[in-house]
């Protein structure tokens, strides 16, 4: 079963600051491993891909993010 995280608003960090020291810098890209957060949605097409609000975790343990267009398909994966 994936679990949904979701950021605290278009374009900012999906844990707040004060966290990001313990579970490290957003990434580039769609999807990434723990401690690292997605910052682009894996669900937009690539010629349209949006910032991403928020990351569900796979059942390998790929964080992968979603924006809010996108938000519903992805909890529901």
């Amino acid at each position: 079963m994936t679990q949904a995280y979701i950021s605290q608003g278009v374009g900012k960090p999906i844990v707040v600051v004060d966290l990001l020291s313990k579970y490290g810098k957003p990434s580039t890209g769609r999807w990434c491993k723990p401690p690292q957060i997605p910052d682009r949605c894996d669900f937009c097409p690539l010629r349209d891909i949006k910032p991403a609000t928020g990351y569900i975790t796979d059942e390998q343990g790929w964080r992968v993010g979603y924006c809010n267009d996108h938000k519903e398909e992805a909890e529901g994966k």
